[in-house]
C-alpha cells in the first residue's frame, strides 16, 4: 500500500530466482561459465538481472530480477547454458519487494545506455544529457531528475487522496 511510505521510499516488485545446482554441477560448470558469466554481466548492464551469485557449495544460486511475471523470470533461467548443460537442474521464481528510493525505480526501458552513463569530454549542455534519457519504446526523453521528482509528487497526490 503506497499510502503507509514515506515520500522518499518505494517498493519495486522484482523477483528472486531460486535455482538448484545438480549433483554434477561441479563438474559440468567449468566448460559452460563463462558463456554463463558474460549473459549475467550482459543482462547486469540492461538491467534486467539486478544481483546474481551461487552459494559456495554448489546447493542454490540467487537472481535478483525485473521481471513483468513470474513465469518471464522463469524463462529467464530456463533459457541459461547453467540450465540447458545441467548444471541447474530446477528453478523457482518469486516475487519480491525491494526497497528503493523513487530515484532508483527501475524498468531497463529507462536506464541509460552504458556509452551514455559517462559521456565523452565532446558533449555538453542539458540538451545533450537530456537525449541521453531515452524511452526506445516511445523515443521521449526524461532529463536526470526529472523522473523521480514527477513520480514523488504522484505519490504525495496519492497520500493525499487525490490521484484517481
Amino acid at each position: 500500500m503506497a499510502s503507509d511510505l514515506p515520500p522518499d521510499v518505494a517498493i519495486e516488485t522484482i523477483f528472486v530466482i531460486e535455482a538448484v545446482y545438480g549433483a554434477e554441477a561441479a563438474r559440468l560448470r567449468p566448460a559452460v561459465r563463462p558463456e554463463h558469466l558474460e549473459r549475467i554481466a550482459r543482462l547486469r548492464d540492461e538491467g534486467i538481472i539486478i544481483e546474481a551469485g551461487g552459494y559456495a557449495d554448489f546447493s542454490t544460486a540467487i537472481l535478483l530480477v525485473r521481471a513483468k511475471s513470474e513465469q518471464e523470470a522463469l524463462d529467464l533461467a530456463e533459457s541459461d547454458v547453467y540450465m540447458r548443460s545441467g548444471v541447474w537442474v530446477s528453478a523457482t521464481a518469486k516475487p519480491y519487494g525491494r526497497v528503493v528510493r523513487p530515484r532508483e525505480l527501475g524498468s531497463p526501458r529507462w536506464r541509460r545506455p552504458a556509452e551514455a552513463r559517462r559521456p565523452a569530454r565532446s558533449r555538453s549542455g542539458p540538451a545533450e544529457r537530456h537525449r541521453e534519457w531515452r524511452n526506445p519504446e516511445t523515443g521521449l526523453g526524461i532529463a536526470q531528475g526529472e523522473l523521480p521528482l514527477l513520480l514523488g509528487r504522484h505519490l504525495e497526490r496519492h497520500r493525499r487522496g487525490g490521484c484517481r
